[in-house]
């Protein structure tokens, strides 16, 4: 009868999910801390994160979107409104120069 195995090994399992080898060391470095470190690592990071997580920001609405769009979009075209405007002042320098 076949027997699943109880080994584990943590490059395998790092590589498969598409972890490169710098996530592969700190998940290592961090296990080699002593175990009073990395409690205070764990309740530094639960402590940041649990006030991210507890008071999500509100997903914005259509109207948010949309103006952030026109906002946009607008920036782009004021912009290559000025890029086409200073072509044309060097095209009329360049033309008075000749």
């Amino acid at each position: 009868m076949y027997l699943p195995s109880n080994s584990f090994d943590l490059t395998q399992y790092v590589l498969e999910r598409e972890g490169d080898p710098l996530e592969l060391e700190i998940i290592k470095a961090y296990f080699t801390l002593p175990k009073d470190i990395r409690q205070a690592v764990l309740d530094h990071f639960r402590k940041r994160l649990s006030s991210a997580l507890s008071s999500p920001a509100p997903a914005p609405t259509v109207d948010d979107l949309e103006a952030e769009y026109k906002k946009r979009n607008s920036l782009s075209a004021s912009s290559s409104q000025t890029s086409n405007l200073s072509s044309s002042i060097t095209d009329a320098e360049k033309a008075a120069g000749d």
